[in-house]
């Protein structure tokens, strides 16, 4: 005896659309790592204004993405990048300064002739404490972290030092493992040794 089978309509719309947001929910795509890129400069850096943001895939599989764009600081744009591995910023780049001290609004309530002055203040300062890390100091830097009590189980050939752009002593570390992520500064002095390490993100993954 053949019996029928009786589908509910309603109960069958329900699970496809249930299924289909299910799958929206996880996606990732190139605005998935543009707001990603985005998040890292704006915690690193303070960045807020991104401007012609594009996103690349890279070819080979998995969520792996080239993030490009700008960012206006103080009526300037400069470059930024992101490199996005298996839905994580794995390294960034950023090709200009960090939006802090006289903002806008304060150059316009001192007037632009102190404005001006300040700046050329300002220029003539960092020019005095300009300070090159070699790769002698960035050695030490990755030394200096891995001697951290917190980073001693870390192998060393997972901390990675970068330059910053600014050229004032500062090099950028990161860990980025199964289980860490965690990022941070050495000031780096004139002879290329360590003076401070400092912790700027401690995550548990």
């Amino acid at each position: 005896m053949n019996r029928a089978t009786f589908r509910n309509p309603v109960i069958a719309a329900a699970t496809t659309l249930m299924l289909a947001g299910s799958s929206g929910a996880f996606a990732y795509d190139e605005d998935s790592a543009i707001r990603d890129c985005e998040k890292r400069l704006r915690s690193e850096y303070d960045l807020n204004d991104f401007r012609h943001q594009t996103a690349e895939l890279v070819p080979g599989g998995g969520h792996k993405y080239i993030v490009k764009g700008e960012t206006k600081v103080d009526g300037k744009k400069y470059p930024f990048g992101c490199n996005i591995d298996d839905r994580h910023v794995t390294s960034i780049k950023y090709d200009g300064p960090e939006p802090e001290g006289m903002g806008t609004a304060e150059k316009l309530a001192i007037g632009t002739a102190a404005a001006v002055a300040a700046g050329v203040a300002v220029s003539a300062m960092s020019k005095e404490d300009k300070i090159e890390v070699t790769p002698d100091g960035l050695k030490a830097c990755r030394e200096a972290v891995h001697k951290k009590s917190e980073y001693r189980s870390v192998s060393e050939a997972d901390i990675f030092v970068t330059a910053k752009e600014h050229d004032d002593g500062n090099v950028e570390w990161r860990i980025e493992t199964d289980s860490l992520n965690d990022w941070g500064i050495c000031q780096v002095s004139a002879e290329q040794t360590v003076a401070a390490v400092k912790t700027k993100q401690h995550e548990k993954k």
